[in-house]
């Protein structure tokens, strides 16, 4: 269990660096701006879930993984950033440049799907964890 919150608490690091290093505060207002604050927000709230597991009530944890799975999906495809979606060409061939966007979205796409599954698996495996405890644990 340990090694799995570790590595989870890994992976919400990476983002949450990603994210600031990728900063587009300063040309953001509005809507923009505080999503883009509700961002690293939210993964900080990963990383407190992953901290304090078992002590977290479960709607809280459940509650919490589900904003960043909504913040995500803005984040990965709607965002200013939106590291799934191309956003450059290197062709000029159109045959080429269609093979290369939809490659690009099937390798886009399955990474979001992994990634979605993977931050969804931590309430899932706590629930599982809480069930092999037992009532008193």
């Amino acid at each position: 269990m340990t090694r799995y919150r570790i590595a989870y608490g890994l992976v919400v690091a990476l983002f949450l660096a990603n994210m600031l290093t990728a900063n587009h505060f300063p040309s953001a207002s509005g809507r923009l701006l505080a999503l883009l604050i509700a961002l690293p927000v939210s993964l900080c709230s990963l990383l407190a879930l992953v901290i304090g597991f078992s002590k977290i009530r479960p709607p809280v944890f459940w509650s919490l993984v589900l904003i960043w799975l909504v913040l995500f999906v803005w984040y990965g495809w709607f965002s200013p950033p939106s590291p799934f979606v191309l956003h450059e060409s290197h062709t000029l061939d159109s045959a080429t440049a269609a093979q290369e966007r939809q490659t690009h979205n099937l390798v886009a796409g399955g990474l979001f799907i992994v990634l979605s599954l993977w931050f969804l698996s931590l309430p899932i495996t706590r629930s599982w964890y809480e069930r092999q405890q037992g009532p008193h644990a």
